[in-house]
């Protein structure tokens, strides 16, 4: 196992399945097992995949009990402010496996920016936003400081008018970092997710475990995450 040393710099994991990095959640399991058998990888491919279906299961068969009219309304943000997800979108795809309602969802743009007005008249409950990257590049592996989480999250409930928004009043602004969220290992972010949006419905679910379980097994790190990493805020 490879052993993390807080004097060393740290990169990202490598993805147990790197081609599909860029492919919607949906086509993750065929592609997976594809690549598996090309590159003659069958049986790490097949405990990956099987380790991501139970995640993803264990909240599908949860969510999936939920009407569509009783969903959560999210607004999810990228890295750009008010940069959201449109219709079929990753990101969009990634709200509703968690059970969430896109606020943005029936924009025909993949990734709009939108009126910060709009985002007000929709009136989220719970508003994502998501770091790692552009101005917002910090958090990870590398970086155990979570003071910029808090001055991000800071930051949107001091935006204009928006403490009339829901997730404002009721503090359910949460910050996530890209690593968790994007490529293979999004369903380590849907886990998150689905915890914020339903904390009641998922007393036992712990993202957390998710994500360490996934590096200690599929990256072989020695890399502890209650000592090291942000990823999320608040935790």
């Amino acid at each position: 196992m490879r052993r993390y040393r807080k004097d060393t710099p740290v990169h990202r994991p490598r993805d147990p399945l790197l081609p599909v990095r860029q492919l919607p959640p949906s086509d993750l399991r065929r592609r997976g097992t594809e690549l598996g058998l090309l590159l003659g990888k069958e049986e790490e491919a097949r405990r990956f995949l099987a380790f991501y279906g139970n995640v993803t299961g264990s909240v599908a068969g949860v969510v999936d009990a939920i009407p569509v009219e009783d969903r959560v309304p999210v607004y999810l943000e990228s890295w750009h402010d008010y940069k959201s997800a449109g219709k079929g979108s990753g990101y969009d795809e990634k709200i509703e496996l968690a059970g969430g309602r896109n606020v943005f969802g029936e924009n025909p743009v993949e990734y709009p920016v939108v009126d910060p007005e709009a985002v007000i008249s929709r009136n989220p409950d719970v508003i994502v936003k998501i770091v790692g990257a552009g101005e917002l590049a910090f958090g990870g592996y590398g970086d155990d400081d979570q003071s910029s989480f808090e001055t991000v999250c800071r930051t949107i409930g001091n935006r204009p008018v928006w403490d009339r928004i829901s997730a404002v009043r009721d503090g359910r602004v949460h910050i996530i970092h890209s690593d968790v969220i994007g490529g293979p290992e999004f369903f380590i972010g849907t886990a998150y997710l689905a915890k914020w949006f339903y904390p009641d419905l998922f007393t036992d679910l712990d993202p957390r475990a998710v994500h360490q379980q996934y590096l200690e097994e599929f990256q072989h790190l020695d890399y502890d995450l209650d000592e090291h990493g942000t990823f999320v805020y608040p935790a």
